[in-house]
């Protein structure tokens, strides 16, 4: 398959911006938009034997063997999303939160739609799949924010291991992993100041953990693909407790902890004192939902003109 370059960098785009919220994933970006079985195999591909052919000299064959152009410039996109819109939508999570949450609620219920009619016959393991990706994210999601007793280099490794996981997972939020360890608020401010030693551990930690997780997810794709695509329709079905746009904060235990509660849209206004914004989230949402019906629409006719051009040199044999 072969993306123009600009079609690569502004996939990378929405992924980064999905992964800067709470509660998306930007692995459900790379699904609907067609780059996510790509996106893993390129992955793999950077192992010890594209190091050698590198340390051979031979740069060329290195950058064709990692696929350089297709990783290029998707992490551009995501790099650029994550500098640029930090700030965006941290004012938006404070000062426009439902409208946000509208709009990625719609994303992933479009993507789910998507990805369960890739599903096939509807077999005992295929909903056994789906049913425990249901309940793994909707447990993750209900977990209690908490806060990493020390936040040193260490800590940020491990974070960036265990978020990186989740951010290529369609339905697993990385953020959010980030946001239960206590560590969403300190790696973002990072970002931000662009803090060079808390960055380049965090990075360390994202390149550890995509490195062993990558080739395990491809695997199961590989060998039971019907499977594990029900697992990760599951897993967003499941994240759509974070995503409800309607919600408030309720103290837990002690009082140091606060857990989000989901409200209806009238509830909210009389516990909050806020505007719902009703008809604008559903506006929002339906919106969501068109701009992934266009992106699977354009993965389609990318895929057919892919398919053309492998054609043509047979014809003319």
């Amino acid at each position: 398959m072969s993306w123009s370059k600009k079609s690569l960098y502004l996939r990378g785009v929405a992924m980064g911006a999905a992964d800067i919220v709470p509660g998306v994933s930007g692995g459900t970006v790379a699904f609907v938009t067609g780059i996510y079985d790509e996106l893993l195999r390129s992955i793999n591909a950077c192992n010890l034997g594209a190091l050698h052919t590198l340390f051979r000299g031979d740069i060329s064959a290195f950058w064709q063997r990692v696929n350089g152009t297709f990783l290029l410039c998707v992490v551009a996109g995501v790099a650029t999303s994550l500098f640029t819109l930090a700030h965006l939508l941290s004012y938006c999570l404070a000062h426009h939160p439902v409208l946000l949450w509208s709009f990625f609620f719609g994303l992933v219920v479009a993507s789910i739609a998507f990805m369960y009619g890739q599903l096939g016959p509807l077999r005992p393991a295929v909903v056994a799949a789906l049913l425990i990706g249901a309940q793994l994210s909707w447990a993750v999601t209900a977990a209690i924010p908490g806060h990493w007793p020390t936040a040193g280099p260490v800590t940020f490794f491990v974070a960036g291991s265990l978020a990186i996981c989740a951010m290529i997972l369609p339905g697993l939020s990385g953020s959010f992993i980030l946001v239960v360890m206590g560590l969403y608020g300190p790696v973002l401010e990072a970002v931000k100041r662009f803090d060079f030693l808390i960055l380049a551990c965090f990075a360390a930690g994202c390149i550890t953990g995509i490195a062993l997780f990558a080739r395990l997810l491809a695997l199961c794709l590989s060998n039971y693909r019907s499977f594990t695509l029900a697992l990760l329709t599951g897993l967003m079905a499941g994240a759509l407790r974070q995503l409800w746009p309607w919600k408030t904060a309720a103290t837990i235990g002690t009082g140091q902890s606060t857990a989000p509660i989901n409200l209806w849209p009238g509830q909210y206004e009389q516990m909050t004192g806020e505007p719902a914004h009703f008809f604008v989230a559903i506006a929002l949402a339906i919106l969501a939902c068109v701009i992934v019906g266009l992106f699977k629409l354009a993965a389609s006719r990318q895929d057919e003109h892919g398919k053309q051009c492998k054609a043509v040199p047979k014809q003319r044999r």
